[in-house]
């Protein structure tokens, strides 16, 4: 009877130490969802300006760059940047509505649509990066406003680097983020873009990766198909290289690869399937012809242009000399084809065909 009771008691003791301990963890549990919640409530609390949308809410704890403290851009509280240039902008935008609306285009975003799209935390811009527009320097810019890389190291770059290198991870891609953090972002940061002439810029692309020969890559990936296809007579070492590839001969190319429904390459791929401008409302359309003073203002906005310049344009009359001695041994009915590819790019962004033909 001792032995038993003397059990009980010690089967006592231990249900006591066993029910203290569940406590514990119970009480640390009940500690750590307090936490969370108070966490949460405050992270809602500072993105309370989000748009009504269940399905970016439930990212709204795990948002990334939560601390930034994000205010309204208010563009006209810059008194350095000229009402004409604003003006300027305002038409260019208001001209991308019209005709979207005119042609029923796309107007329905997705998270698909953001591959090409770097985000700028400190100084609140999304910047589409559209290739032979003057991207690398919007890059090289990028790095310096967000402190991940100083002027001096800056210059160094080369292009490579910029596209290729470990530098292009210290670049922040608005595909990072989550649902909230994108929508968030697309809603209040500054969203711009640059174009240029559909047509200059497929030469553009043409000089760069084909007609230099420097460029190994596109020689063996793109040169080589177009040398098979394209090239009457080609020598052994053309098929083996994809060297000497004509401008006639990469525009039929690009012509063939759009009757198949292939999707082009990043470099001459349409405007309408680089950055969306139906379905994304930017604030600021630049232009080549006009970069510098585009890319500077844009830069006088977001109050940037005290520590980072846009480095002067290589855009010089030579250019359209340039241009037009590459466009004219082209046959017309060709260009008027690939012309037909770009044409809606060009009626968004007021581009003409006329100066080429």
């Amino acid at each position: 009877m001792f032995r038993c009771q003397g059990n009980a008691n010690r089967m006592t003791a231990s249900s006591f130490v066993s029910v203290n301990k569940l406590s514990l963890v119970l009480g640390a549990v009940l500690i750590c969802a307090i936490f969370t919640l108070v966490v949460h409530m405050a992270t809602v609390t500072q993105f309370s300006v989000l748009p009504s949308d269940s399905r970016c809410i439930q990212g709204a704890s795990t948002a990334q760059n939560a601390t930034v403290k994000y205010r309204e851009l208010i563009p006209s509280q810059n008194k350095n940047v000229p009402q004409e240039w604003r003006e300027k902008m305002r038409r260019r935008t208001q001209h991308v509505r019209n005709t979207c609306k005119k042609y029923h285009l796309q107007r329905d975003f997705n998270d698909n649509m953001i591959g090409q799209f770097y985000v700028e935390d400190r100084s609140r811009i999304v910047f589409c990066s559209i290739p032979k527009v003057g991207c690398s320097n919007w890059k090289r810019i990028i790095l310096v406003l967000s402190a991940n890389v100083n002027k001096t190291d800056l210059r160094s770059l080369v292009q490579f680097e910029l596209h290729h290198g470990s530098i292009q991870y210290r670049l922040q891609l608005l595909s990072s983020f989550t649902k909230f953090g994108v929508r968030f972002r697309l809603k209040h940061y500054l969203k711009f873009m640059f174009v240029r002439h559909p047509l200059e810029r497929i030469l553009s692309a043409y000089r760069d990766k084909l007609e230099t020969g420097d460029n190994v890559y596109y020689m063996r990936s793109v040169g080589k198909q177009i040398v098979k296809n394209f090239k009457a007579n080609a020598s052994k070492a053309e098929l083996e290289t994809g060297s000497n590839v004509t401008f006639t001969e990469f525009l039929k190319f690009i012509l063939s690869e759009h009757r198949k429904n292939i999707q082009l390459d990043v470099h001459w791929r349409p405007y309408m399937e680089l950055a969306y401008p139906c379905a994304i409302p930017y604030d600021i359309i630049g232009k080549y012809e006009t970069i510098e003073e585009d890319a500077n203002n844009i830069l006088r906005l977001i109050s940037a242009d005290h520590v980072v310049r846009y480095p002067p344009s290589e855009q010089t009359s030579k250019t359209s000399d340039l241009v037009k001695r590459y466009y004219e041994k082209i046959d017309k009915k060709l260009l008027q084809e690939v012309w037909a590819i770009y044409a809606r790019d060009a009626e968004l962004f007021d581009y003409k065909l006329d100066k080429f033909l």
